[in-house]
């Protein structure tokens, strides 16, 4: 969810089978920062945090869980 000045708006999770969640936050921070310093449309920042997440969430471990950002943009494409 993000709140700005013009109210609250909600971007849903990306639906994964689940295997382990431990690297999720990791993901969407990094992912969260790199999609701001490249100045991307705060919506577009957020699913691709969102996204990140997701696949970090569809592998064991965490440091081997964190996607690559062609597996992130591959997500993005197919959820469009």
């Amino acid at each position: 969810m993000m709140v700005d000045r013009d109210g609250a708006r909600t971007f849903p999770a990306f639906p994964v089978d689940a295997v382990n969640p431990g690297a999720a936050g990791d993901a969407f921070c990094g992912a969260l920062a790199v999609a701001v310093a490249e100045r991307q449309p705060i919506a577009r920042v957020l699913r691709f945090a969102n996204a990140a997440a997701a696949l970090a969430c569809s592998v064991p471990g965490a440091e081997a869980a964190l996607p690559t950002r062609h597996a992130i943009e591959r997500l993005l494409r197919k959820q469009m």
